[in-house]
Order: C-alpha cells, then sequence, then structure tokens
C-alpha cells in the first residue's frame, strides 16, 4: 500500500540480539550465517543492515536481531561482536 515511501524504527533490548558466525559470503555485499547457540543456519545478511564500510568475512562473530520473512531468517541491526 506504501510503494514503499514509509520507514519506520523499532528499539529493543541487548538481550534480544542474538550472536551469529559468518559462514559464506558473497560479492561483498550478503553472507549467511548460523545461530549455534539456537541450531539454526542459513541466516540471511545484508550490508545495508550493517554500519558503513562493514564487510564480511567467514568466521567473522556478529550480533544481529533475527527476523521471520517469506525467504527465511534475515539479520537486522547487524554489529560486530
Amino acid at each position: 500500500i506504501t510503494g514503499g515511501r514509509q520507514e519506520a524504527g523499532f528499539h529493543v533490548s541487548a538481550e534480544a540480539r542474538e550472536r551469529l558466525t559468518v559462514t559464506q559470503t558473497g560479492n561483498g555485499a550478503f553472507a549467511f550465517a548460523e545461530a549455534a547457540a539456537k541450531g539454526w543456519r542459513g541466516i540471511f545478511l545484508h550490508r545495508r543492515f550493517a554500519p558503513p564500510g562493514f564487510q564480511f568475512r567467514i568466521g567473522q562473530q556478529v550480533t544481529a536481531l533475527l527476523v521471520q520473512t517469506p525467504r527465511g531468517i534475515q539479520a537486522r541491526a547487524i554489529r560486530n561482536n
């Protein structure tokens, strides 16, 4: 309905963040990770949800908020650990 013209934000506590390990990288703009504590794999990460200049590396530890989408679990508000 909004045609992508509206944006919103929300604040959550630090306890809602999940610790992730990058397992696979793409062209630099995206990667995949796992949340070992929960047994989740294939979590999609995209650079647009990370700080400017952020680069993904295999084995890198990050924290993020996880959201369920029709395409699977995705990370938002990505930060270095």
